[in-house]
């Protein structure tokens, strides 16, 4: 296991010797029918996100005077053939999924400086790890906002891909109240390089076991489910499942603890809601829900539960 030396919580890991895993060949293609634009065409405003392979920046295009969202791969990772790959694979990964949940793309470009951009629908809204910051949601909203990128999640694996980095950050809100996932660049692609690493990256505190240890299984939709439990623990407590101070105890504890329940952070969570989301967070992926498909059935169960009890106490007034 390889950590870089001061590396933040939130910031990106990789994790070395981790198993092939069979996925569908999502390498940009000379011929991907996808719209090429002019760095000159960009009027660049102000940064608005940054990870671990870039930056995105809030800009207009010149020619309709439309807002979008631009993602510059780090000047640093430029050099690396594997890591450019990449990053236009995410261009490749998302034109093809549509969905009002995920982020749309509308082209790629370079820089008169070899530097490589996306170029995406700006979406106007605040993401889940801002929202949680400024308060713990209601049940009912943390219920709404997972059930959405449930349906987004079910898309992106019926085209074969795996998202592998779903966390707070990654998940936006838009001013309609409407979820939309970003930041697909972690997501498990097959690309052959001559000499390279077999890696897989991700964010400490929101990895699976599987991602960080082989022994508990490969890499697949599963391991998504477990993103699912991992973003909807915060959104009902407020804390991420797993916390410590320095990134390899994060990583101890996914692979050996598990999560306190969140009903100890707050005794109002729905038991049902509860029980849903640790099976999401079990170690082995083969106890927890099957697909997509499965966690959204139970949690519009668990939806339904809660309208019934509402109703049933407002009848009571």
């Amino acid at each position: 296991m390889r950590l870089r030396h001061g590396l933040h919580e939130s910031e990106t890991i990789r994790i070395v010797a981790c198993p092939e895993v069979r996925a569908p060949d999502l390498r940009f293609p000379k011929d991907e029918p996808i719209c090429r634009f002019s760095f000159a065409d960009l009027v660049l405003n102000q940064l608005i996100g940054a990870g671990g392979m870039g930056k995105v920046y809030r800009a207009v295009h010149k020619a309709t005077g439309q807002d979008v969202a631009v993602k510059f791969l780090r000047k640093e990772l430029q050099d690396s053939p594997p890591i450019v790959e990449r990053f236009l694979a995410e261009a490749a990964v998302v034109k093809r999924l549509q969905h009002p949940g995920i982020v749309r793309v509308n082209g790629i470009g370079q820089t008169k400086a070899g530097v490589w951009f996306i170029v995406m629908d700006l979406i106007e809204g605040k993401n889940l790890a801002d929202r949680i910051s400024a308060g713990v949601p209601a049940v009912d909203d943390a219920v709404s906002w997972t059930t959405q990128v449930a349906e987004a999640l079910h898309v992106v694996h019926e085209a074969g891909i795996v998202h592998c980095d779903l966390k707070p950050a990654n998940v936006l809100v838009n001013s309609d109240g409407r979820v939309v996932i970003t930041d697909f660049g972690l997501a498990r692609t097959t690309i052959s390089a001559s000499g390279s690493e077999n890696t897989i990256a991700g964010s400490a505190p929101w990895m699976s076991p599987e991602q960080i240890d082989p022994v508990f299984g490969t890499i697949d939709h599963r391991t998504d489910i477990y993103g699912l439990g991992a973003l909807l623990y915060p959104l009902l407590t407020g804390l991420p499942p797993f916390r410590a101070s320095r990134i390899p105890d994060i990583l101890a504890q996914i692979v050996s603890e598990p999560p306190i329940a969140p009903s100890q952070f707050r005794s109002e969570i729905p038991p049902d809601l509860e029980a849903l989301c640790m099976q999401c967070l079990i170690k082995s992926p083969a106890q927890r829900n099957a697909s997509a498909a499965e966690f959204l059935r139970a949690i519009r169960a668990c939806a339904e539960i809660q309208r019934r009890n509402s109703d049933d106490t407002a009848n009571m007034i």
